[in-house]
């Protein structure tokens, strides 16, 4: 049955057209010239989804379906054209893209939102150092509210993608994570979000939020977390406390810094490995 949104009869060649663009030969100029065509129509076709109103819960319902699909869609596309000699395409149109993606981002639906983090992380590869230019439509959408794993997956993307180039949004950026930080069911993903960017930007990391991170990881240590009423917990945390390590070691450069990086974490091991209460996983 057909409805406002064009779901569920849509579905399926929303999906079947992803597989198409993902198999596509890239150097296959028909094919590349389709996809070209196809970006703008899935692009407007997202906007009139953003735009309409929605009634009833299943207009609502397919309102979401349809926005995670058509972000599935523009995510095959970015990625098979943006490292190709068609990359320009999806950066000329980045800045409408990014925005219609930070829309769905306020949606309440938790499907629809993490596939627009995926997308704006794989825009943000597709564009590259040249997406700082963009970083204030995103910098709007920032915000602990809408934090989830998925989120703050795409946040390490984009400092990945970035690289230094990402030094004027640092500080803010950084501060919103220490503030989600406050919220428990956040601090594992935040904690290995911070591994991520001391790879990405390496030095500018270790010489302004080096001293702070170390000091949130030992926290996040404190026995309190691990009570044999949290134990689930307390494997994600350990989880994202290793991950943080780990990046940071192979991200900063200095070897006095690194040596006490490398004393924290032998610390945490040895605590772990004294914890009796630690779960299996």
């Amino acid at each position: 049955m057909k409805t406002p949104f064009g779901l569920p009869a849509s579905a399926s060649a929303y999906g079947a057209l992803i597989e198409v663009v993902r198999v596509s030969n890239i150097w296959d100029l028909k094919a590349v010239l389709a996809i070209i065509v196809l970006m703008p129509r899935i692009m407007r076709r997202l906007n009139t989804a953003l735009d309409a109103k929605a009634i009833s819960s299943d207009d609502k319902t397919n309102k979401h379906d349809l926005q995670a699909l058509l972000c599935d869609v523009l995510h095959a596309i970015i990625e098979k054209l943006g490292n190709s000699l068609h990359g320009d395409k999806v950066r000329e149109s980045a800045p409408f893209m990014l925005l219609q993606f930070c829309r769905v981002l306020t949606c309440d639906c938790s499907t629809a939102r993490d596939k627009a983090a995926l997308t704006i992380g794989a825009l943000a590869r597709a564009v590259g150092p040249k997406f700082l230019d963009f970083m204030p439509i995103f910098l709007q959408y920032y915000s602990v509210k809408l934090f989830s794993p998925i989120y703050l997956e795409a946040i390490g993307t984009i400092f990945h993608a970035l690289g230094d180039e990402i030094l004027p949004c640092c500080d803010h950026m950084m501060d919103v994570l220490y503030e989600g930080l406050s919220q428990p069911e956040l601090k594992p993903q935040i904690l290995a979000c911070f591994g991520e960017i001391a790879l990405a930007i390496g030095k500018i990391f270790e010489e302004k939020y080096l001293q702070a991170v170390r000091k949130e990881l030992k926290e996040a240590a404190n026995p309190r977390y691990y009570d044999e009423d949290k134990v689930d917990y307390g494997n994600q945390l350990r989880q994202g406390i290793c991950k943080a390590y780990s990046g940071i070691l192979r991200g900063i450069k200095d070897r006095k810094s690194g040596l006490k990086v490398a004393a924290d974490l032998v610390e945490f091991i040895e605590a772990v490995s004294e914890d009796k209460s630690r779960g299996t996983s």
